[in-house]
């Protein structure tokens, strides 16, 4: 019994790396979890640098009440090392920024289709750029790409 608990305690340490990145060439910044930092595949020496951003939870709110949850996976594309350095050290403005121009801005007429339920993924993207492009300026930002998208009707 103790046997399998120490070697299942010693998997699950051994997969620990792996779960925070450290296999992909992912580099996490003093201390700041919440996001990773990813260079290209290797096959070329300025390959595209993404940082992989934290979860965001964002309601759809309506005039009587929320509606429904929206949750999103977002990598940001930036031009050069030293961007995703600025990126991860300014990490709390940048989802102080994302939360600003999404929450309750998901509705008919910026990003969410009412009579559908269709959110308007462009204009999600839009608002994201424009979001990470305040904090650390439009010139290090290639582009915020999703990951993942999730709504769910409340």
């Amino acid at each position: 019994m103790t046997r399998s608990l120490s070697a299942f305690i010693f998997l699950s340490l051994a997969a620990l790396p792996f779960s925070l990145g450290a296999a992909t060439g992912v580099a996490a910044a003093e201390g700041h979890g919440a996001a990773s930092v990813q260079e290209g595949s290797g096959l070329f020496e300025n390959g595209p640098i993404y940082v992989n951003l934290s979860p965001l939870v964002v309601p759809i709110v309506r005039e009587d009440g929320v509606e429904q949850i929206v949750s999103l996976l977002l990598t940001v594309h930036v031009k050069s090392t030293e961007a995703s350095m600025l990126l991860q050290k300014n990490l709390p403005r940048i989802t102080d920024a994302l939360y600003s121009r999404l929450y309750g801005s998901l509705e008919a007429t910026s990003g969410f289709e009412y009579r559908s339920k269709k959110l308007n993924i462009e204009t999600i993207k839009s608002k994201a750029v424009d979001a990470v492009s305040s904090v650390i300026g439009r010139e290090n930002v290639v582009d915020v790409l999703i990951r993942g998208l999730t709504q769910r009707m409340l």
